[in-house]
């Protein structure tokens, strides 16, 4: 097995990667769309800015937090608080009920609240919205903004779209992603959106070192694995990866030239003497066959 042919796909993936750009919020994740919701703390906090990235926190130890949903604004709990909100989503976690009012338009999109609990407390924007995103919104594109919560004052934000590239996160890696820096008084957050559809897939925020993430299953998403109940972590890795998936009857590896190279009915793989370099990872459990890439770094 030679290097040089393992290397040669990973540059030209990053030749593919053209600059995406935010076009609109019409493609927002549709009504009855729902996503599991995990936070950790960062180890590498929220990596470099800049073209053709790859943000790696596929060992950052995620804790499931709760379950986030796209709701109907028009009949939620609040929405009468709301008048000028288009959208909903809701994170339910344990007992409570976080509502996060959204406000889309032609040239932006703006949190009228984020994850409150009750109507004038916390991150309500109800006076002047908090802006998250510009249409269109193009690579090193900046602007500024005000806003203001309910019983403060108006503050200055602002935004830049400072890089774009591949996440890769314990369960699933996603390419072609947008990131998003946000800067407030006292707060810094950086926002990872998949553009079509148009959702955030990871949030770090700078001040307690943080990190929300979702693992979204939309048709169109850009990620490496379709079935969601076969993980297979970390990736890349250096000397294991662990297949988190029941029933495993066979698990086979390929090169980048479709040639077997590996088999196994285990779910340890020892990759400590394999070159470094992208393959194909095939798991076949009782229920289906999965078929995913992974990376082997040393």
């Amino acid at each position: 097995m030679k290097k040089i042919i393992l290397f040669i796909p990973i540059l030209f993936l990053s030749k593919l990667i053209a600059q995406p750009v935010v076009l609109g919020g019409s493609n927002f994740c549709s009504l009855g769309y729902s996503s599991p919701v995990y936070t950790a703390t960062s180890t590498i906090g929220a990596g470099n800015p800049g073209a053709a990235q790859i943000w790696n926190f596929s060992t950052v130890p995620f804790t499931f937090k709760g379950t986030l949903s796209v709701a109907t604004e028009s009949n939620s709990t609040y929405a009468s608080n709301y008048p000028a909100a288009n959208g909903l989503f809701t994170v339910v976690t344990g007992t409570n009920t976080l509502y996060s009012y959204a406000d889309t338009n032609a040239t932006r999109l703006d949190l009228v609240t984020d994850g409150i609990t009750t109507p004038g407390t916390g991150n309500d924007y109800s006076p002047n919205p908090l802006q998250l995103l510009q249409f269109p919104f193009h690579y090193q594109d900046s602007i500024t903004d005000t806003y203001q919560k309910v019983g403060g004052t108006q503050n200055l934000e602002s935004l830049i779209y400072d890089g774009y590239g591949t996440v890769i996160l314990p369960y699933n890696t996603f390419y072609n992603l947008v990131r998003v820096k946000s800067v407030r008084p006292g707060v810094v957050i950086y926002h990872w959106y998949n553009l079509n559809p148009l959702a955030e897939v990871l949030g770090y925020n700078v001040s307690n070192n943080s990190l929300t993430a979702t693992n979204p299953s939309l048709a169109g998403i850009n990620q490496l694995s379709n079935n969601n109940q076969t993980l297979i972590y970390p990736n890349p890795a250096e000397n294991n990866f662990t297949i988190d998936a029941n029933n495993v009857v066979d698990v086979k590896l390929f090169d980048v030239l479709g040639k077997q190279i590996f088999a196994t009915k285990e779910n340890q793989i020892d990759v400590s003497n394999f070159n470094d370099g992208v393959y194909f990872i095939q798991v076949q459990t009782t229920q289906n066959i999965t078929t995913q890439k992974i990376m082997v770094q040393h």
